[in-house]
């Protein structure tokens, strides 16, 4: 990616029939969501000179926090956590083990597997990465659609009233799942796309019991709906992430006696309660991912994993610089970012619950994760 200059930015406030009103130089990129992907980009984009502003409706970049923190293994996330380490407590996976829960028969044990962080702080530490370089960082700013000309995405509306519309050379958009059910993605890129969707909450727990830190579980019983596909995401000694339906469905899991599960959560305690929005399918893109003037990355393309979501977030800042240096947002140029998403996940996708149709093990599909590689734009 060729380092462009970094362009000026006016800042100025002004009054306008009572209502104070910001004057700003457009942006080369502007990013819609400061989750791990947003952040990334942004930081991407400002450490390549680009100027960027980084939008978020929520009052702290972080929270509310939606996921476990499991980092998993590529030559992508050594990199990142070589960057990061000194900032963050981030640390090295010793397992990803396939439990029974009923007989606790490890399944399959993979040697290491990635990293285990608290996402809220790494967001924060890469939203702080990004506005050293750069970014231009809005706060409680939630984008209420698309601004378009001759069918063209040039920036976005608001519902801030001093910024009610930011124009930009090209939108990034990586505002989660939400942008598929109902925001920027659902109008422009979810059509014929299958799209259930469920929810739930990630608890953070302390006084678990029988658990290593460092290490992921993960518990399938086909026939037990409670149980299938629960993971255990274990960062310090009796300290944990995991994620249940509702915080009752949480404590009557707690009182079962007939799991190994169950027996480590027996005396656990909620620290802390996260809503998070999920899709069966989250992992497979969808299968249209720019339109004209506008990227999608993250789950807003129809991903899964935060380590997708920032390589998504590099490759669609590349794709970007060169339609900038161009002058020409058009699908024409924008389109080689889905050819190099497409390219560089395949056959590495971060599609949970069907890992073994689809791979064979879960031993397999790790060793997937750790072959990508991410190319240069």
């Amino acid at each position: 990616m060729r380092r462009r200059n970094q362009k000026k930015r006016c800042l100025q406030s002004g009054r306008r029939n009572g209502i104070i009103s910001i004057n700003y130089r457009k942006p080369d990129i502007i990013v819609v969501g400061g989750g791990p992907a947003g952040s990334y980009a942004a930081w991407t984009a400002a450490e390549n000179g680009l100027s960027c502003w980084l939008l978020e409706e929520h009052t702290a970049i972080g929270l509310p926090r939606h996921d476990p923190g499991w980092l998993i293994d590529t030559a992508f996330t050594e990199q990142l956590a070589d960057r990061i380490k000194e900032n963050l407590r981030i640390r090295r996976m010793s397992a990803f083990r396939v439990r029974d829960p009923f007989t606790g028969e490890v399944r399959e044990e993979i040697p290491g597997g990635g990293y285990i962080v608290r996402r809220d702080l790494l967001e924060r530490e890469l939203a702080i990465r990004a506005a050293n370089a750069g970014t231009r960082i809005l706060l409680k700013t939630r984008c209420t659609g698309f601004l378009k000309e001759n069918g063209r995405v040039i920036g976005v509306k608001t519902d801030r009233e001093d910024l009610p519309e930011l124009r930009a050379e090209v939108v990034i958009c990586a505002d989660g799942l939400h942008s598929a059910r109902d925001g920027r993605a659902a109008g422009e890129i979810t059509a014929g796309e299958n799209l259930d969707f469920g929810s739930g909450v990630n608890l953070e727990l302390a006084n678990l019991k029988d658990a290593e830190p460092g290490t992921v579980e993960l518990y399938l019983a086909a026939a037990d709906r409670d149980l299938n596909y629960k993971h255990l995401v274990v960062h310090e000694e009796g300290q944990c992430f995991l994620s249940f339906s509702s915080l009752s469905n949480f404590e009557e899991f707690k009182k079962r006696t007939d799991n190994i599960l169950s027996e480590k959560l027996r005396r656990a305690q909620c620290l802390d309660v996260g809503g998070y929005l999920s899709r069966r399918h989250s992992g497979l893109f969808f299968k249209t991912l720019v339109k004209d003037g506008v990227i999608f990355i993250g789950d807003a393309s129809g991903g899964g994993g935060a380590i997708h979501g920032m390589i998504q977030g590099q490759l669609a800042v590349g794709v970007a610089a060169r339609a900038i240096e161009k002058n020409d947002s058009s699908l024409n140029i924008l389109s080689r970012y889905q050819d190099l998403v497409r390219d560089t996940f395949q056959g590495a996708l971060f599609y949970w619950f069907f890992v073994r149709k689809n791979y064979g093990t879960f031993t397999d599909w790790i060793e997937r994760m750790r072959n990508i590689r991410v190319p240069e734009v």
